[in-house]
């Protein structure tokens, strides 16, 4: 039971007995050392306590917090409140008067512009920089307009915030480093936008096949697919596996007139996720806690021993058959052995004193029983004190055995061995020693191998050690997985396997909820690539799984996709955005780079035609509803598979695309609540489709 669980179950036990508050807040205090309702959050008992979720802070503080690393933004927010604790990435619980609130709460509010500032500062002078830079005659100018303009917006506002509150622990080469990224990138980015759109006459001949997605192994059609049949929202930047698709969502997530929208969205999908992970697992087998888990496994461990225990005993039923049971056995390998290791242990008699008493007393003890039988042993006897020896070998815990050291009792027990073998081809010859030989390698193999792994867990006295037990050398290999796995009940490892799985994904502490329950795709693609594919087969395969390995496969690519596109989504892209801004960004971005089309004609020709779509206001939102849209996301899958299967001549090309984008009208009439910015975005593509088809003709 680890800490946390170990005081949970206490407080448990205190209020069972009517214990005030007062009383288990001066337990965490004093006797755990810990602040009470820092620990109530920890531990998800906030009963009672003044919560809310929904006001935020105010906007001046989520001002100052900003999108910078989480320990910055923690130590600015700890200057203002008595109390801070994160909850989840970039967000915080704070303590404002008697009253704990969220500071950034779901949904749009004036506090995500605040939070912003600096993302809309650079926006801003990058904005007045090109314009500034567009009266020269050399359009480069108007590009290093944009970076210088971007650069100072966003340092000056940096400069400012810091002097009022915000810390920033960044450094002078960090700081250095993001001014030139800055300048730089904005003053690129914009260029290569109106190279796309100059390459606007080549039409429709820059279309291609669809993007795999690089964690996921698949394409947009197949990803769809699991997405769908696994009762998920489809999430367009996991499903293109387009950097494109992803830029552009994840700053349409960051803009106030489609933030809400977007954030909705990525819950939905992020909470689908975790459903169905939760359901894969419970396919498995009952998901139990690690310490249930553990008990479970300790409870196997002794049944498992006696059942080796048994077998070993009867492996040499065989060799007494041809032996016979009380055959005297002659011992001559067993006396050398003890008459060498008293002389090797007499060469220093003082310092191996108490061993060469233990051994000369055993060594007496077994002569004697010998005389008589006229100076041997009956083969059952010496079976039975060789298995004793034995079991104390194997036996990880113990060093000495009567007072000798493990090693020269190994020796002995070698000789009793010798001696046994040598009784078996006495009385059958090359036929005893087969049968022998045969039954010894399976009882060495139990006594030597089995057991030990298994008492050593036994012995472990704690569940959760016994749980991690079983993964200590998973990242290797499976093999000691297989071998407890042998050793439990098909009942007794479903527990280990579904609840393993359901374990996979659970977020680490410092991006964890209140409720414990939070689940993260990078911990769930950490914990899955630490185990090695021997021990995944080991824990989920064989025919009893075999059902649940397409689901697993399944989970495995939507987790995949969405790592994918976390990449950009968790990215500063601001000089991407900047150049998204300038070109008034419009869903029919999105729909060109999800069907894969590449840098050429059709980009340009997608993003010049459907710029009537929208304006900077509507755009955003446009482009938030549409691609948040299962059934819309659903039209741009089907797109890019018309796009790879489509071949011939430009015209042709676009008389696909024509017919593809007429089915444009039913997703429509299906959708209403989209049905304007459908429209919008089918006329704007239309006009462009015709305007380029009278350029071709003339």
């Amino acid at each position: 039971m680890d800490k946390q669980e170990r005081i949970k179950k206490n407080i448990e036990y205190m209020q069972s007995l009517g214990s005030p508050r007062e009383d288990i807040d001066e337990y965490l205090s004093k006797k755990e050392g810990l602040d009470p309702e820092v620990a109530r959050f920890a531990l998800g008992m906030t009963q009672g306590m003044k919560i809310d979720m929904s006001s935020g802070i105010e906007w001046p503080g989520r001002m100052l917090q900003g999108k910078g690393k989480q320990s910055d933004q923690f130590a600015t927010l700890s200057q203002y409140y008595s109390k801070v604790i994160p909850y989840g990435e970039g967000n915080f619980m704070v303590k404002d008067g008697d009253t704990w609130k969220l500071a950034n709460p779901k949904g749009f509010d004036s506090g995500d512009v605040a939070q912003n500032i600096d993302v809309v500062a650079e926006g801003i002078g990058g904005v007045l920089g090109a314009a500034a830079g567009a009266t020269a005659a050399n359009p480069a100018t108007a590009y290093l307009g944009t970076g210088l303009g971007a650069g100072i917006g966003k340092t000056a506002m940096d400069a400012i915030l810091a002097n009022v509150g915000r810390v920033d622990t960044r450094g002078v080469p960090e700081l250095a480093k993001d001014a030139a990224m800055t300048v730089g990138l904005n003053t690129v980015a914009p260029g290569v936008i109106d190279k796309g759109l100059d390459l606007g006459k080549a039409a429709l001949k820059g279309m291609a096949a669809p993007i795999a997605n690089r964690t996921a192994g698949a394409g947009p059609r197949q990803l769809y697919q699991d997405f769908s049949e696994a009762g998920i929202r489809p999430d367009i930047g996991a499903i293109s596996g387009n950097r494109g698709v992803q830029t552009v969502e994840s700053f349409v997530t960051k803009l106030p007139t489609s933030a809400r929208i977007m954030q909705k969205a990525q819950g939905e999908t992020l909470a689908g996720t975790a459903e169905f992970a939760k359901k894969v697992a419970s396919e498995l087998g009952p998901l139990r806690s690690a310490e249930d888990v553990g008990e479970t496994v300790l409870r196997a461990m002794p049944k498992a021993v006696d059942r080796y225990k048994k077998t070993a005993n009867n492996m040499f039923r065989g060799v007494e058959k041809i032996v016979g049971r009380d055959t005297p056995v002659p011992i001559s390998s067993t006396a050398k052995a003890y008459e060498d290791i008293v002389l090797s242990l007499g060469k220093t008699p003082g310092s191996n004193a108490p061993e060469i008493e233990a051994m000369v007393s055993s060594y007496n003890n077994l002569i004697g029983d010998a005389k008589l039988y006229g100076g041997a042993i009956p083969f059952e006897s010496l079976r039975s004190l060789r298995g004793k020896i034995g079991s104390q070998l194997s036996d990880p815990f113990v060093s000495t055995i009567s007072g000798i050291d493990k090693a020269r009792m190994k020796q002995i027990y070698g000789a009793m061995t010798e001696d046994m073998r040598q009784a078996a081809y006495a009385k059958a010859g090359g036929k005893g020693l087969e049968i022998f030989d045969k039954s010894n390698l399976v009882y060495s193999h139990i006594m030597n191998v089995e057991i030990p792994l298994l008492e050593t867990v036994q012995k472990s006295g704690m569940p959760e050690k016994a749980y991690n037990m079983l993964f200590q050398q998973s990242a290797k290999g499976g093999s000691r997985l297989r071998q407890l796995k042998r050793n439990m009940t098909p009942d007794e490892w479903d527990i280990v396997a579904g609840s393993t799985m359901a374990k996979m994904g659970m977020a680490k502490p410092g991006a964890q909820n209140v409720a414990g329950d939070a689940f993260s795709v990078d911990t769930f693609l950490t914990n899955w690539n630490r185990i090695a594919p021997e021990a995944k087969e080991a824990l989920f395969g064989g025919t009893k799984y075999a059902k649940v390995k397409p689901e697993i496969d399944r989970l495995l690519r939507v987790v995949g996709a969405l790592k994918d596109s976390g990449i950009v989504k968790n990215t500063s892209n601001t000089a991407t955005y900047n150049a998204l801004w300038s070109t008034l960004v419009t869903p029919v971005t999105i729909a060109s780079t999800a069907m894969g089309a590449t840098s050429g004609g059709f980009v340009s020709g997608m993003v010049s035609g459907g710029a009537t779509a929208g304006g900077l206001i509507l755009a955003p939102m446009a482009t938030a509803k549409l691609i948040t849209n299962p059934r819309f996301v659903r039209w741009l899958t089907q797109g890019s598979r018309v796009a790879a299967n489509t071949k011939g001549s430009q015209q042709a090309q676009a008389q696909m695309f024509s017919k593809h984008l007429a089915r444009l009208v039913a997703v429509a009439e299906a959708e209403p609540e989209i049905e304007q910015e459908v429209m919008q975005y089918y006329t704007g593509v239309s006009l462009k489709l015709k305007e380029q088809e009278r350029n071709q003709n003339q």
